[in-house]
């Protein structure tokens, strides 16, 4: 494939586009006339006086009084067991699809910049036959995708053992289901012991100790099994002897120090006396390096009894409490069929304020978990209404709707993308009727404040720290039942000054809201080192310039031609009524050498041309870093490209959309990108 030749000195074009007939419509004088006169009230509204607005809320954030039990916060996980999408609970599953996981699974675990996620693992799908392990099934495959993508993002992994195969347990399961067979929890001293030796085994292998060639050191913590009491009917005592076992195992194994051991993981009403339970038991609570619990609610209800009791259980433990599982447990919801976004988002903050140190959101995706069908010999769904509650629970659909991300998805995304591990978390003076506010302070001193406003109208609200006076721009990102966000991420909507400790805003109806300082995302991305990204400002320059090899100099234009748009109301357009040789294109200065960066892009192109691409260089014309081809997609259609740029001892990277084409054929960009992974 070759680029466009850059063999002429390179101008920057600051032209007037007039869109030439045939694909684009021509500029009306009305439009001159309309954006005159909307200039001429846009004066007489600036010479207006207005009148400030009162806050109705006011919010004080004490930086003085923190609020998670035991230390620090560490962060908003979900429950990532993507892999199953294809494997169902089989080991002998369908295997990873690359296209799938590589195009809608792995970037969106990316963008949300989880701290941790809890996954699930089942013995049976490496060890069916005792004493035979079986390491390359599809379900172990699968596994080993899945956590090489969380490595990657710096996600640490809490790993839940949940099934066991029958020849480890005499138990039938307590929950009404079958899952036969697999059980959940072993039954005899013989059958604890093989229980830990097979977990063991599990972790040399997955930390390449056994000489797998693996390393997923991202496993921080390992317990089992999933809510004892509710699918076993089993006390916490029955923890007991697995779990010593599995002390012993890992210290002779040399590994024991690389993970630490959590439970009950049991689940409301109940969790507060099975964390009682656990203390009180001189076995089990040395070996406990923090406590977990599970929680559902089914209305806008806070989460203050139950939340208050396990923090009480814990007090004076020293260990933490980690909320490993919530959502929302009644259908249907404001979504139609699916999860509540407004609930959800309503639990972490309420998670927050009540002193739980981490929480993990049910699920990420919608998927299988058997259905009710025994796991080991159904066929795993084709389509939505096969998983789990006919698919309810994930941020994003199952295979049929292509993984479609619900309101939900971007909703707690924007909670895991602005929030961080190991942050503060104050203490606000909200008691507020239908208004819900957090506030968090990471490592780096980036503040974060999260707000549900459940009133129908829009409500002013003044936020103001104590004991600091912070200073920095606080983004703003919203979500609503009219919010139609796409892609990753979303992109802040508005950008508030925080000035000694103060801001304010008019917080809209029945919308959740996230102001952080932390990662801010333009075009869908965290930290965008282009600049107008989605072409918004209606042109190019200065940020964009265009080189034409032939053709006329402004083939490459920011249109606002209606449906043409990714999102926002401008892209970048490629196009002339005659054959045309262009490039545009945006130098990035200041980047770290061998530091790799991805180059991402919307596209759409009607196909016809000789040469198609988005490339990165290492200036204007220079060597090639990287380079993927745009795709004919059709009219309307748009697709996502990206490729990956090391950067070379200049230090800086010129992203360019380039295109050789014969009259009337174009290419469309937008909310491009440039960023660290």
């Amino acid at each position: 494939m070759h680029s466009l030749r850059w063999t002429r000195p390179h101008f920057l074009y600051h032209v007037a586009v007039q869109r030439p007939s045939g694909q684009h419509t021509l500029r009306r004088r009305a439009t001159r006339l309309l954006v005159l006169f909307a200039l001429w009230c846009g004066l007489i509204a600036v010479a207006a006086p207005t009148t400030p607005v009162q806050a109705q809320y006011s919010v004080t954030i004490n930086t003085g009084a923190t609020l998670t039990a035991n230390g620090n916060f560490q962060g908003f996980g979900v429950q990532d067991d993507t892999n199953w999408m294809w494997l169902g609970n089989s080991a002998s599953g369908a295997p990873v699809v690359p296209a799938d996981y590589n195009n809608f699974i792995a970037p969106r675990l990316q963008a949300m910049k989880l701290p941790w996620v809890r996954k699930f693992i089942d013995i049976h799908w490496y060890e069916a036959t005792q004493g035979t392990y079986t390491w390359n099934s599809n379900a172990m495959t699968g596994l080993y995708t899945d956590l090489q993508t969380l490595k990657n993002n710096g996600a640490k992994v809490l790993l839940t053992i949940w099934e066991i195969p029958t020849w480890m347990s005499n138990y039938t399961t307590g929950d009404g289901v079958s899952h036969n067979p697999v059980s959940y929890w072993p039954t005899t001293t013989t059958q604890d012991s093989e229980w830990a030796q097979a977990v063991t085994d599990l972790l040399k292998h997955l930390y390449g100790t056994d000489g797998s060639g693996y390393s997923f050191s991202n496993i921080r913590w390992v317990g089992g099994p999933n809510e004892l009491g509710n699918q076993e009917q089993l006390s916490v005592s029955a923890l007991d002897t697995p779990y010593s076992d599995l002390d012993s195992t890992l210290t002779a194994a040399g590994i024991r120090s690389n993970v630490t051991f959590f439970g009950p993981d049991m689940y409301f009403p109940g969790g507060d006396t099975d964390i009682t339970a656990a203390r009180q038991d001189g076995t089990l609570n040395p070996l406990l390096g923090l406590y977990d619990v599970h929680d559902y609610q089914n209305s806008q209800a806070p989460f203050d009894s139950d939340a208050s009791a396990a923090i009480n259980a814990a007090s004076g433990s020293g260990k933490q409490v980690w909320l490993t599982e919530f959502g929302n447990g009644t259908f249907p919801g404001a979504e139609g069929t699916a999860i509540r976004w407004d609930l959800n988002a309503q639990w972490a903050i309420e998670a927050l304020n009540r002193g739980y140190a981490a929480a993990s959101l049910w699920t990420a995706g919608d998927q299988w978990y058997c259905g009710g069908a025994p796991c080991m010999t159904a066929t795993p769904p084709t389509s939505d209404s096969g998983t789990l509650d006919g698919g309810k629970w994930g941020l994003w659909g199952y295979k049929d709707s292509s993984y479609a991300p619900r309101l939900s998805y971007y909703a707690y995304s924007n909670i895991t993308a602005h929030t961080a591990a190991n942050s503060k978390v104050y203490a606000n003076s909200c008691g507020c009727a239908n208004l819900g506010v957090a506030a968090l302070n990471d490592q780096n001193g980036h503040d974060t404040v999260l707000v549900m406003n459940w009133n129908s109208s829009a409500e002013p609200v003044s936020f103001s720290y104590s004991g600091a006076s912070p200073t920095e721009t606080m983004y703003r990102y919203t979500i609503n039942s009219s919010s139609q966000p796409s892609g990753n991420l979303e992109s802040y909507d508005e950008a508030l000054s925080m000035s000694n400790g103060s801001f304010s805003d008019m917080v809209p109806a029945n919308s959740f809201v996230v102001y952080s300082s932390l990662n801010p995302v333009t075009c869908g991305v965290s930290n965008n080192l282009l600049q107008n990204c989605g072409f918004e400002t209606g042109s190019l320059s200065p940020n964009w310039q265009v080189y034409s090899n032939y053709g006329p100099a402004n083939a490459a234009y920011a249109d606002n031609t209606a449906n043409q748009q990714h999102t926002g109301g401008w892209s970048l357009a490629e196009w002339a009524s005659v054959p045309y040789s262009v490039s545009a294109y945006q130098t990035v200065p200041g980047l770290s050498t061998g530091h790799t960066y991805t180059a991402s892009a919307w596209v759409q192109s009607t196909g016809g041309q000789s040469l198609q691409q988005m490339s990165v260089y290492d200036a204007p014309g220079g060597n090639l870093l990287c380079r993927t081809t745009i795709p004919v997609t059709g009219v309307g259609a748009w697709q996502q490209v990206s490729c990956n740029a090391t950067v070379d001892t200049t230090q800086q990277a010129t992203v360019a959309f380039e295109s050789n084409s014969p009259a009337y054929d174009y290419i469309l960009v937008d909310d491009a990108s440039f960023s660290a992974p």
